[in-house]
């Protein structure tokens, strides 16, 4: 294309844009070219000026003495500066303008420093035309500027101030320096011209340049489209829904589609080298000797005309012809339509008129959209059910790519980087993804991509479906909601027995230790037989409120939870519950106060049972989560509104943001280590909230973590008008049942025991539970030991601890068994949960022994597990009764003395308890140093060990905290977590602490003297 036709295109801008980068990039290789030669000519300069100051410069001066001034050195060490300047801006910034400017300025001070050295007498002027020939290298006339004035300013001063410096004479004409400028002005002129000249030649043949390219350009993308119409050519004859072939004019086949061959069920190679008249129905070829004679003779373009072909088989075949004749290159374009059903069905033509419009229209209201794309995938064609599924008609996204057009913000990139990658390898997609319509609706899809090649194997195009599956998606995410929910309330269901397993069988420890203390006569002391029986009494009524809570929740949530409304003094309700709570708040040294504000009514009307169980719950669970400070209640009455409002703060452990809207679900505790930290059932708040409900008010709470929580009661408390009444009140007496010691003492004489068990402690306490009576024991330290031990005695029952190292007891078991052992195996362990009873009996053992270990337990267990042989014909026990006493203990304080439950009872146990006590310190210490290093499955082993003789030496305090320790322990060792990890300090640090009030069987403390204690 022309230049002149080109520019009144709309790509002139394009193009002269091109030739501005083009014309650009050239001047910027002249500038960094020039640039480097001044890199090389500045230093050389310097050099050759040293050299003509030191043999040259005396001789030119004129005066009555030669010497070297000492402004020739200066002139030395300037020229020196004004080098290194330009030649590191020509090094490192080269092109630049900056640097074509400090570069002439430079060249103009070497200049004058040579003037100077030459005395003015030898010609060196003529030096400033030859830099400023140098100069004009760069073909940019800015540079001449700053020369120039250099020059001027140069002949200018020193012409006035020091003459023979610059003209080489002591005394010069004014208006001299005039004159040498008037030159340089004149080689300006000239240089301007060269450069502008040459600047054009640069701009001439940039543009000669970007109009080859331009041409190459155009050539190539005329190839290409050339070369996808030949692919669409290609296509189209191969796929069409008709036979399309070229027969010569001497009616040979030329070429033929896929068509025509199933159609003649001949292959293409085979129809060559038959005629069209070698196919054709013997009575039609009259038909095609008539056209084809119109064709020779000029008469005819084109025809359309039905005959008859046979094909391989003799089946005869109606056809339409569609002729048209290529005469250049003597051969014809015949489109075959097969029309047999046609023929053979005129007569329903009208019917199959309405199926095809049928068609039409289930294609046109087809709810899976299609899209056709290049094989550069951009979009060529889509349906109307596209359109409807995004917004988007044909006309506006036609050459788009659907990925940029449909694709936002929450696209999976993995999913659309996938697609790409699967199109760039021209391989087939199935994915699901997000895609968003015009309106910026997001739905998803599923996509499916088919690559279509032609007969050469080239790509040609895309076709693409896609089928809305939004729906399917929000019902799956709706059932994988429902899923988690499930799981979570599964969860919480397990989290929620074992919290009740732990609650229940506390206290029933306490209930069933004494009683059986109390059976065996181990309270023979008044005193202490009736401080057993408060602490059974206060077990019972810990057993009790657990249950209560139970029932009341199931009542709640049943509907069918009745409350009383009856006259009540609200001041000294709450007097009741801070007296009662105030000696849980004194053993964990903490202040309790109460304070009421306002005037307060001496009656209301409320339930004062459930207001009772109200404050109790919550100022009870303040003072559980409070290590530290204090708990305050401030409590008031509002007259307009006829209610009651309690406000109880704690300075305790703080609950997290975003768990305050859980803590009032059952079952459900801010952090599931409370659980077995503080303990309780998750049950309480939810059931302060549903009362406070019933009674017409609410809970509600704030909280921060570490600062404490504030927990705000409301009920409605209307005014009773009669005078207050008073309640009597009610005292029960508690019965208890003694235990007597076993008849006999060597009952079980000739019982072989074989017990494994890893703990000392463990080993001693079973060896003086059942030595007296008879046993022989075998005691082995680990699974392993006891495999051995069995393959070389003969045992008639195996005492079997399941947390053993080497192999512990489940293996231990499950070998045993698998050798054909018949003994039977008792799992001795200290997880009670059915989980673990059941996972011990499907290791084998026959039976399941809980830790803490009761004497009686293990011993009826031990004979209904033993052969018919060495069973024992007479009970064990025989239970007496005695009245209660009517004495209560103290209540329990941080000073009170840390006593074993088995003594006196059980005298032949004191030295084991004697061995517990004075081995604890060590044991705690072992435990202390496995958790500043991190070995929390050491810290579990020991942890179990200590629980498991802690409880079999009847110190039920250090169980429990040795059971909390053992649990942080196996959380820890799965996950682990800071906090759980001081949680295990601080249970140690509890232990510890006990150390001192730790009572052997004589009552004497080992550890209270020990000043690091």
């Amino acid at each position: 294309m022309p230049l002149e036709v080109l520019r009144n295109t709309e790509t002139s801008t394009a193009f002269e844009a091109a030739v501005r980068r083009r014309f650009e990039l050239q001047m910027t290789k002249i500038y960094c070219n020039t640039d480097h030669l001044f890199a090389y000519l500045m230093p050389f300069q310097w050099i050759v000026g040293i050299l003509f100051t030191i043999f040259v410069s005396p001789l030119a001066w004129s005066g009555e003495s030669s010497y070297i001034h000492p402004h020739v050195w200066f002139a030395i060490l300037g020229g020196g500066v004004c080098c290194l300047i330009p030649f590191a801006l020509a090094v490192y910034r080269p092109g630049k303008l900056s640097t074509r400017m400090v570069i002439a300025c430079s060249q103009m001070f070497f200049v004058s420093l040579l003037i100077h050295l030459s005395g003015g007498r030898i010609e060196t002027h003529f030096y400033i035309f030859g830099s400023l020939a140098f100069l004009a290298a760069y073909r940019d006339i800015r540079v001449l500027i700053p020369a120039t004035l250099i020059v001027a300013a140069d002949h200018l001063i020193r012409g006035l101030l020091w003459p023979e410096s610059i003209f080489g004479i002591a005394a010069a004409d004014n208006w001299r320096w005039l004159e040498h400028s008037a030159w340089v002005l004149f080689e300006d002129v000239f240089l301007i011209l060269t450069i502008r000249q040459s600047l054009a030649e640069v701009h001439a043949l940039a543009m000669k340049t970007t109009e080859g390219e331009l041409a190459v350009e155009r050539l190539a993308i005329a190839k290409r489209l050339a070369e996808h119409n030949e692919a669409q050519f290609r296509a189209t004859f191969e796929y069409a829904a008709v036979g399309v072939a070229h027969i010569g004019f001497d009616g040979y086949w030329l070429r033929t589609n896929k068509k025509i061959c199933e159609m003649l069920d001949y292959s293409e190679q085979e129809l060559q080298r038959l005629t069209f008249a070698d196919v054709t129905c013997p009575e039609d070829k009259e038909i095609d000797d008539r056209h084809l004679q119109d064709f020779l003779n000029g008469e005819i373009e084109e025809a359309c005309f039905e005959k008859r072909y046979v094909n391989r088989n003799g089946e005869i075949i109606w056809a339409r012809l569609t002729i048209s004749v290529i005469r250049d290159d003597a051969y014809f374009i015949v489109v075959i339509e097969d029309i047999r059903e046609e023929r053979q069905a005129r007569e329903d033509l009208e019917k199959s008129n309405r199926e095809i419009h049928k068609l039409s229209l289930v294609a046109a209201k087809a709810r899976q959209s299609v899209i056709i794309a290049d094989k550069f995938g951009r979009i060529e064609w889509v349906n109307d059910a596209f359109t409807q599924l995004t917004g988007y008609a044909l006309p506006e996204i036609i050459g788009q790519k659907p990925g940029t057009l449909l694709q936002g913000p929450e696209t999976d990139p993995s999913t659309a980087a996938y697609i790409g990658e699967r199109l760039r390898s021209r391989e087939r997609v199935s994915v699901e993804i997000v895609n968003y319509s015009k309106s910026s609706e997001k739905y998803w899809i599923a996509l499916e991509i088919e690559p279509v090649f032609d007969e050469q194997h080239r790509l040609i195009q895309f076709i693409a479906t896609q089928t809305n599956v939004t729906h399917r998606k929000k019902h799956e995410a709706e059932l994988r909601r429902a899923k988690e929910t499930a799981e979570a309330a599964n969860a919480a269901k397990s989290e929620f027995l074992a919290n009740m397993s732990h609650e229940i069988r506390t206290p029933l420890n306490g209930l069933l230790g004494f009683t059986d203390l109390l059976l065996r006569g181990a309270a023979n002391d008044p005193q202490k037989r009736d401080e057993y029986l408060q602490i059974i009494r206060t077990s019972g009524r810990n057993l009790l409120d657990v249950i209560n809570d139970l029932l009341d929740l199931s009542k709640i949530e049943a509907g069918k939870l009745e409350t009383e409304s009856l006259p009540c003094d609200p001041q000294a309700v709450v007097a009741e519950v801070v007296s009662i709570l105030r000696v849980k708040a004194d053993e964990k040294a903490l202040r309790l106060t109460c304070d009421w504000s306002g005037e307060v009514p001496p009656q209301i009307v409320t339930d004062s049972v459930r207001l009772r169980q109200l404050l109790t719950n919550l100022i009870g669970n303040a003072i559980k989560f409070t290590q530290f400070g204090s708990v305050s209640i401030d409590a008031g009455w509002h007259a307009p509104l006829q209610q009651l409002t309690f406000v109880i703060r704690d300075t305790g452990i703080g609950i997290p943001e975003e768990k305050l809207d859980l803590i009032f679900d059952p079952f459900t505790q801010a952090d599931a280590t409370t659980t077995r930290r503080f303990g309780g059932t998750g049950l309480g708040l939810a059931i302060c909230r549903r009362i406070a409900r019933l009674l017409g008010g609410d809970v509600s709470v704030e909280s921060e973590i570490g600062a404490g929580s504030t927990f705000t009661v409301t009920i409605a408390a209307p005014l009773y008008d009669a005078p207050p009444t008073l309640d009597g009140k009610q005292a029960g007496e508690i019965t208890a049942r003694k235990k007597a010691p076993p008849n006999g003492s060597l009952q079980f004489a000739g019982v072989r025991v074989l017990v494994a068990e890893d703990g000392p402690i463990n080993r001693l306490l079973v060896e003086n539970m059942l030595a007296p009576l008879g046993f022989e024991l075998t005691f082995v330290e680990d699974g392993q030991m006891a495999l051995q031990r069995f393959e070389e005695s003969r045992f008639d029952v195996i005492l079997m601890d399941m947390q053993m190292p080497v192999l512990d007891g489940y293996a231990a078991s499950e070998r045993l068994r698998a050798t054909g052992c018949e003994v039977p195996i008792i799992a001795m362990t200290a997880h009670a949960m059915a989980s673990d009873r059941r996972k011990c009996l499907d290791s084998g053992c026959n039976d399941y022994i809980s830790k803490p270990v009761m004497l009686e337990q293990m011993l009826a267990i031990i004979e209904s597990n033993l052969p018919a042989a060495a069973a024992l014909d007479q009970p064990l026990l025989s239970p007496t009764i005695e009245p209660p006493s009517e004495n209560a203990a103290p209540s329990p304080t941080s000073d009170l003395p840390l006593v074993s439950d088995v003594l006196p009872s059980l005298a032949t146990l004191a030295p084991v308890v004697d061995r517990f006590v004075m081995t604890l310190p060590d044991s705690l210490s072992e435990i202390l140093e496995a958790a500043e290093n991190a070995d929390w499955a050491k810290v579990e082993i020991l942890a179990h060990r200590l629980r498991g003789a802690s409880g079999g030496c009847g110190f039920h305090s250090l169980y429990e905290i040795a059971s909390t320790m053992e649990e942080s322990a196996r959380s820890q060792k799965q996950t682990p977590s800071p906090d759980r990890g001081q949680a295990i300090l601080t249970d140690h640090g509890r232990l510890f602490k006990m150390l001192p009030r730790l009572e052997d069987s004589t009552g004497n403390r080992p550890h209270a003297a020990n000043p690091s204690i």
